[in-house]
C-alpha cells in the first residue's frame, strides 16, 4: 500500500488526513457549531445534518464519529464489521480533510486490538454531499493505541456495553438549549465536570526548568483546548536523574480521555504522553 493511501487511512481514523485532490469550488455548507461541548455538537446534530445522535460513537476535536445501521453484511470469521461515517465539526479539521464528512468501512479484530479500513470516500460538504473523493483500497492493520482515535471506534465496536455520548435522554435533552459556555479552568480551579468513569490517566505536556515555566505552558494548552483542559489541573514532578526538570503532568482523566485530549494537543503542534 503507497504512503499516500496509508496517510489518508490514518487520517481518517485519527482526525489527521490531508485528502488527495484539488479543492473543490466553495460552496453553500451547514455553519459549524459554536463550540465542542457535547450539548452544542447535539444542538449541531439535529439542526444542521441527517445524522442521528443516537448513531454516534465519538465526539473528538474537530470531528463527531457515527456507526451506521445495519452493520454492513461482510464475512470475515472473527472480525467485527461496521460502516464508519465522519462529520467535520470545525474549520481548522475541514482543511486538513479537504472535505467536510467521509464514508469508510471498518473491519476490526478485537482480539489482536486491531483494525483495517477500506472504501474510504471523503465528500466536500457536510452530510455526505458536495464533490466526492475517490475511494481508497484496504489499509494495513492499524493498532489502535492510546492517543489514536481508532482506539475509542474499537472500542464502540467490540464492547457489547458500550454506550454512545448521546445514549443519555438527559444529554439529548439538553440540545434543544443553548448553554452558557464555562470559562477555562486556571490551575488550582475546579469547573463542574460529568461523573468520570474509567480507568484515571494523566496526560504528561512537557518538561519545564521552572514551575512558572510549566503554569504558562498550561495556560497557552487551555487556550488551546478549553474544553479538553476544562477542570483538570497539572502536578509537577522532578525529571532526571539531577531533578533540575520539572514534568508537569495534566490531569486526571479517565477512560478515553486522555488519548483524545493529547490525540488533540499533537494536532496542534504540541507533544505529550499518556500514563
Amino acid at each position: 500500500m503507497s504512503l499516500g493511501v496509508r496517510a489518508m487511512v490514518l487520517g481518517l481514523l485519527t482526525g489527521m488526513a490531508v485528502a488527495p485532490g484539488a479543492r473543490a469550488a466553495p460552496q453553500a455548507f451547514p455553519t459549524f457549531p459554536l463550540s465542542e461541548t457535547t450539548p452544542q455538537i447535539g444542538r449541531w446534530l439535529a439542526t444542521q445534518t441527517d445524522l442521528p445522535p443516537a448513531s454516534v460513537v465519538l465526539v473528538a476535536p474537530g470531528y463527531v464519529f457515527s456507526y451506521a445501521a445495519p452493520d454492513p453484511a461482510q464475512g470475515g470469521g472473527n472480525l467485527v464489521w461496521r460502516q464508519v461515517r465522519e462529520e467535520v465539526t470545525d474549520v481548522v479539521m475541514a482543511s486538513r480533510l479537504n472535505g467536510r464528512s467521509a464514508t469508510a468501512t471498518l473491519a476490526f479484530d478485537c482480539a489482536r486490538n486491531s483494525a483495517t479500513a477500506s472504501n474510504v470516500v471523503v465528500y466536500a460538504g457536510n452530510n455526505l454531499k458536495g464533490d466526492g473523493g475517490r475511494s481508497v483500497p484496504a489499509s494495513d492493520w492499524l493498532t489502535a493505541n492510546p492517543g489514536l482515535y481508532l482506539m475509542d471506534l474499537a472500542k464502540a465496536a467490540c464492547d457489547r456495553d458500550f454506550r454512545g455520548p448521546f445514549a443519555n435522554a438527559g444529554v439529548l435533552a439538553t440540545t434543544t438549549s443553548t448553554p452558557s459556555p464555562a470559562p477555562p479552568a486556571l490551575r488550582g480551579e475546579a469547573a463542574p465536570r460529568p461523573a468520570a468513569s474509567g480507568p484515571e490517566h494523566w496526560v504528561q505536556v512537557g518538561a519545564f526548568v521552572s514551575p512558572a515555566a510549566a503554569n504558562q505552558r498550561w495556560r497557552e494548552i487551555q487556550r488551546l483546548l478549553p474544553a479538553q483542559t476544562a477542570g483538570h489541573t497539572i502536578r509537577l514532578e522532578p525529571a532526571g536523574r539531577d531533578g533540575k526538570l520539572l514534568r508537569a503532568i495534566a490531569g486526571p482523566y479517565h477512560g478515553t480521555e486522555a488519548g483524545a485530549f493529547c490525540a488533540a494537543l499533537k494536532f496542534r503542534g504540541g507533544d505529550c504522553l499518556v500514563r
